[in-house]
């Protein structure tokens, strides 16, 4: 029993990359929490289900408050249709919680060959540290609030910070080396992020 949805794909990608495929081969039953996110993906249901639903998972767990909430989820389930490859691609580039701050994880980075896996890395650890919830970007209260409250939900920023400091190149060194940096395919402003995660997780005391 461990969590995935489309948003957490990407902060803790060895869920789905070698944990599901190594339960699935060992035969172990696969219970899928937190289909929405913690309620993130609120305003994305049924992609949000739709998406969980077309993993190999054997069952889908997820909270609801009323009587309404349940009938819809039931009939998200009896009416499903697995995403098709080209769909999950659409919902990765396109889904507003993910945006234009969310690093993919891509199997190779547009941004640079020479330093992708690097940025990667740097990236990963700011999704184990919160999420990647916090942008620098002015929200309203109410949004503000919900990622306030979940982006500390695991309660994994020690690890974070142990194994961000156990990486060849952390944020200020590849900051260093943004001059020679590409386009992000998804619109990552790539230098920004940089600068967030160094004052996250490195050791600037402001965010530019």
């Amino acid at each position: 029993m461990t969590h995935f949805n489309y948003f957490d794909k990407f902060n803790f990608p060895k869920l789905e990359d070698q944990l599901l495929p190594l339960v699935k081969e060992k035969e172990i039953g696969t219970l899928c929490m937190k289909p929405l996110a913690d309620g993130f993906l609120w305003q994305n249901v049924e992609d949000a289900f739709r998406y969980v639903f077309s993993l190999p998972v054997d069952a889908v767990v997820t909270g609801m408050n009323n009587q309404e909430m349940l009938e819809m989820d039931l009939k998200l389930a009896e009416e499903f249709e697995p995403l098709t490859e080209a769909e999950k691609e659409e919902l990765f580039a396109n889904a507003e919680e993910l945006g234009d701050y969310i690093c993919r994880q891509c199997d190779q980075c547009s941004v640079s060959k020479e330093f992708g896996e690097d940025l990667k890395a740097v990236f990963r650890m700011e999704g184990y540290f919160d999420r990647q919830m916090y942008d620098g970007r002015p929200r309203n209260p109410a949004e503000y609030a919900l990622r306030d409250r979940l982006r500390f939900w695991f309660g994994d920023r020690e690890l974070a910070e142990v194994r961000y400091q156990k990486l060849e190149l952390k944020a200020a060194d590849l900051l260093d080396k943004a001059a020679e940096f590409k386009a992000c395919r998804y619109g990552l402003d790539i230098k920004n992020k940089l600068e967030i995660v160094d004052y996250k997780l490195g050791e600037s005391e402001i965010m530019n």
